[in-house]
């Protein structure tokens, strides 16, 4: 195929070992095989495309304890042409009030990026994005409003509410739907 400038288009299917690779850690999943996570996998629940196995839907249930309690967060899931060399990109399409999630879902998070390597599945990418949930970080913030509370929630030791109430607000307002009521919208 021809890009419009008349070159040769790069394929987005990924290598026949890209493919091999993400059927396997499919499998892993399917068939409980805890390797394919960091911990558990518990709260990650994943839906591959029916005809493309490189864009995945998935939903992420919020970790018990954590300002977003309660809430089950849509994310998207692609898969790149250099897969495993290269990561997945996963972006909320559920908002979410965190200082490491841009308003238009972008992650920040080093796994995903920098600290990327073959050795990580997809499944262990997106439970570490469930733990952010519980553990955001300051540091690589990409809101720094919501850093700047999410700090000052941290060293009152919750005292100074706003970061965990605007966080609770936010989910009740976009992540109330449960797994159960996102599979009857997606027809699952």
């Amino acid at each position: 195929a021809l890009d419009s400038v008349g070159q040769a288009a790069a394929s987005k299917t990924p290598a026949p070992t890209g493919i091999k690779r993400i059927m396997q850690e499919l499998a892993q999943v399917a068939r409980g095989d805890s390797s394919v996570w960091l911990s558990t996998g518990e709260g990650v629940h994943i839906y591959p495309g029916e005809s493309d196995v490189t864009r995945w839907r998935v939903l992420v249930e919020a970790p018990i304890g954590s300002p977003f309690d309660g809430g089950v967060f849509a994310l998207v899931v692609t898969i790149p042409s250099d897969f495993p060399m290269r990561p997945p990109t996963i972006l909320f399409e559920t908002p979410v009030y965190h200082c490491n999630v841009s308003e238009s879902g972008v992650i920040c998070l080093d796994l995903l990026r920098e600290k990327w390597t073959p050795d990580f599945t997809i499944p262990k990418a997106l439970e570490a994005v469930r733990l952010l949930l519980q553990y955001p970080n300051p540091d690589a913030a990409l809101r720094q409003w919501i850093a700047e509370v999410t700090l000052a929630h941290r060293v009152t030791n919750g005292a100074d509410r706003r970061y965990a109430d605007a966080a609770v607000d936010h989910t009740r307002k976009h992540a109330a739907r449960t797994v159960g009521q996102w599979h009857s919208m997606w027809g699952c």
